[in-house]
């Protein structure tokens, strides 16, 4: 799939799934490059399934670990987490995002900043 082919709205629903701020960016080029910039591209898309609608209870964020401690598991009321330096992100639900970043040493990361750590 490459971004071309989507159309304005499918883009800007891409750039609200993936926290990518397009506030004022108006043309289907630039929309485009602010995604691209954001690590939203062909590559991205390969990798992701396909955009459908998204409810709440569906919503995913990336958590990544920024203490220095080798390993850290955290227990949040509906699942445990355990993030290490060889794999610090996770992928959780928006309660569990606020049960963590509560926690020093964890920030929500970009799906840039999670594939450039893996590759």
């Amino acid at each position: 799939m490459s971004l071309t082919t989507l159309k304005v709205p499918e883009l800007k629903k891409l750039a609200e799934d993936n926290a990518v701020d397009i506030e004022g960016v108006k043309s289907k080029d630039e929309i485009i490059a602010v995604l691209k910039e954001s690590g939203i591209d062909e590559e991205f898309l390969g990798i992701v399934e396909p955009v459908k609608p998204v409810t709440d209870a569906d919503r995913t964020i990336v958590i990544k670990m920024t203490r220095d401690n080798y390993s850290f598991r955290i227990a949040t009321p509906t699942k445990e987490f355990t993030f290490t330096k060889k794999h610090p992100f996770a992928v959780v639900s928006p309660d569990e995002a606020d049960w963590i970043l509560e926690e020093e040493g964890f920030q929500i990361a970009s799906p840039k900043e999670a594939r450039e750590f893996y590759k």
